[in-house]
């Protein structure tokens, strides 16, 4: 077999990312396999291309077994290989080849933590004919399958291609999609590589400008800053680097409200429901400060005021009144967003609708008003020191300089970058929000000279899981599922952080070093649950239908296990090893090696193991954020504060863009119910009309 020297690669499409394949040749071999993957969160499939790299190598063939648990991740990959032999062989690789007409069902996982996706594939005439939908999951995960269901599947029946981009914050579902049309492809006979070509994007550089304000990133605090600038009249655009609208608050029940007077009217016979001097005392109490009181007095006397402005004004809808879970005799202090439809998924109701309705409300008030989706901020544009601007693109490769009197920055916190999350926090956490929310925001702000507060929050998690959520059925089903995750999620095991300490499980996971722990099982206790079954009480704790998103970070105890009430598991060793192969779970054969493992001090482990040595089971926990907590600092009138204490006047932070400026860097974000929700609306309606009111002196 002779090959042309070199170094080739080629991209395959996984549900989970794109992944780049890069080969070297030399005249009688394949020297070597690299990747390089742009996924949100590994899985098995990260590790099924490790091991078929090596297989491959050391038989110089792609005639390898495909990994179990990963068959769809093996075959594309294997693919993508025998393509880069071809083209070291010199054989063209892009022959057309007929599709045979059918139509083809494939399973693939997707973004849902509870069931895999199922895609028809129509293929006639050599045409990609439809994509259809049959059995989906994704949207009982959350609210940003729908627009990859029903933007970017016309998107691919448009180009006839699987190599366009994944849509912006639905990249999980739109890699998955991509995934079954591939296999439908391969199936009909064709060759992917027919199927791949990129979109060609556009060069264009569009100038927007006469605006009043300009609002970064349409989240809930983008939306509701959009819609009361609107309200005070001013020519407002919004740019949004996903697809859809409403970001990190359509994964929220819903907000604090101290004494609405709609809340009070539906459900207190018109009468106050809670004292807001009480509620106030308490929050600085709590931060153990008051440099921020005026931004605190404003996060609870206008948290009410709020929601009523935007309930009378643009519609906005709830229900009920609930009770903290800080303090019990807080029977009424945030409520929920109303559904439309009865629509639920495990973060509440739906409510992208409200956010949708609200602005399309507020982009009628003026006929200049306008927003763009898939658009993302770039960088402020700057006169000399004056921000007059910003710099955006979008998706298609179009380059926008904005111009407004006014912007506000809306972009949703750092949880998705990871040299921010490494810079100011503890490290990178797996996360619940999108991967959009990258910083930008703030690092737009910090080149107005903006400083930071409280950037050292921890983030916001709710919700903690084994850190490589198994989607694919053919790994383990739900039930087997169940076994993995309750075994890591009870409170009655021992477990330890990566400093070899012990944790307590009920102690908020943010507070973790890196926000995980393990929990620690000897070979004796696996063996002995192998032989009779695992504690009933430790499989209702890993029920995935059951999990109220993802299973709470409340500090809830695992009830005591009746010894007589288990659940027999018959194929309970293959569940661990399982667990083993999607590196959530760790073997070692000594205290040493998970000492350097962990990087703890080995005396220190070995004291909190009492000095045990047997083969030990390391089930990892890892938290799920929502996303950050701090960020730029902010006046009262939620203008950034440059490092010399001044303001820049015509420049605002909104939403987890500045929310530090309420919590403490040495405590979790306060945690009373709500309040992180009903920052975005007190702070979008005091910057939209702030913004509003500068720009039009």
């Amino acid at each position: 077999m002779t090959y042309k020297p070199g170094q080739y690669e080629t991209m395959i499409k996984e549900y989970h990312g794109d992944v780049r394949i890069i080969a070297s040749f030399d005249e009688d071999k394949i020297l070597s396999i690299e990747t390089q993957e742009y996924s949100q969160n590994s899985d098995i499939g990260h590790r099924a291309i490790q091991i078929l790299s090596e297989e491959i190598i050391n038989q110089q063939s792609t005639d390898v077994d495909t990994v179990t648990g990963a068959t769809t991740s093996s075959k594309n990959f294997i693919q993508g290989v025998n393509n880069l032999i071809q083209e070291a062989q010199g054989k063209d690789t892009n022959v057309q080849i007929n599709l045979k007409d059918g139509v083809y069902q494939a399973k693939v996982p997707s973004y849902s933590w509870a069931g895999m996706l199922t895609v028809e594939t129509v293929l006639k005439d050599n045409q990609i004919k439809n994509i259809n939908i049959i059995e989906e999951h994704d949207s009982l995960t959350g609210e940003v399958a729908k627009s990859a269901f029903e933007k970017f599947i016309p998107r691919i029946i448009e180009k006839q291609s699987i190599g366009i981009d994944a849509l912006s914050g639905a990249t999980t579902t739109s890699n998955a999609i991509k995934s079954a049309v591939s296999q439908a492809i391969e199936e009909a006979g064709g060759n992917i590589n027919n199927w791949t070509t990129s979109e060609q994007k556009s060069d264009d550089k569009l100038i927007l400008k006469d605006y009043d304000v300009l609002v970064v990133g349409l989240g809930g605090s983008g939306i509701l800053s959009y819609c009361s600038a609107a309200d005070e009249g001013a020519r407002v655009i919004g740019i949004e680097a996903a697809a859809k609208l409403g970001g990190n608050s359509t994964m929220v029940n819903g907000p604090m409200v101290l004494n609405s007077e709609v809340m009070m009217d539906q459900y207190n016979n018109g009468e106050p429901y809670i004292d807001p001097d009480e509620v106030m005392d308490t929050w600085l109490d709590y931060l153990e400060s008051d440099e921020k009181a005026d931004i605190i007095k404003k996060a609870v006397y206008e948290s009410g005021t709020s929601i009523d402005y935007y309930i009378n004004n643009f519609d906005f809808s709830f229900d009920g009144l609930f009770p903290s879970l800080f303090k019990s005799e807080w029977d009424k202090i945030y409520t929920f967003y109303k559904e439309d439809d009865d629509s639920f998924n495990i973060f509440g109701t739906n409510k992208t609708y409200q956010f949708e309705r609200a602005i399309n409300k507020a982009k009628a008030m003026n006929e200049k008003n306008d927003y763009l989706l898939e658009t993302k901020g770039i960088e402020l544009l700057f006169d000399d020191d004056h921000v007059i601007g910003a710099k955006a693109q979008s998706s298609d490769g179009t380059t926008y300089e904005i111009y407004a009197k006014s912007i506000i920055l809306a972009t949703g916190g750092f949880i998705g970058n990871p040299e921010m999350m490494d810079k100011y926090l503890d490290g990178p956490s797996n996360y619940i929000a999108t991967a959009l929310s990258n910083g930008s925001g703030i690092e737009m702000g910090q080149s107005a000279g903006a400083k930071t507060y409280n950037i050292g929050v921890p983030p916001m998690v709710h919700i903690k899981q084994m850190p490589y959520l198994i989607r694919d059925d053919e790994i383990l089903s739900n039930e087997e599922r169940k076994i993995l995750y309750g075994l890591a999620l009870t409170s009655l095991e021992l477990s330890i952080t990566n400093e070899g300490k012990r944790w307590n499980p009920l102690t908020d996971i943010s507070y973790a070093p890196n926000y995980k722990y393990y929990v620690v099982y000897t070979e004796e206790q696996l063996e002995e649950f192998s032989q009779n079954g695992i504690p009933r009480t430790y499989y209702e704790k890993g029920d995935i239908s059951l999990i109220q998103n993802l299973c709470s970070n409340m500090p809830i105890p695992t009830p005591t296990p009746d010894e007589n009430d288990r659940i027999k598991v018959d194929n309970f060793k293959y569940i661990i090893q399982m667990g083993i192969k999607t590196n959530n779970v760790h073997a070692f054969h000594s205290i040493k090696e998970i000492a350097e493992y962990l990087g703890a001090n080995e005396d220190a482990l070995s004291e909190t193991l009492k000095n045990k040595e047997t083969i030990y089971y390391l089930f990892t926990v890892s938290a799920y954020a929502y996303g950050t907590v701090g960020g730029l600092d902010v006046n009262s009138d939620f203008n950034v504060i440059k490092e010399d204490g001044s303001p820049v006047a015509n420049l605002f932070a909104v939403g987890q863009d500045s929310m530090g400026v309420e919590n403490n860097e040495e405590k979790i974000y306060t945690p009373w119910g709500g309040q992180a929700q009903s920052y975005t609306f007190v702070s979008g309606r005091n910057a939209g009309q702030n913004a509003a009111k500068y720009a039009k002196k």
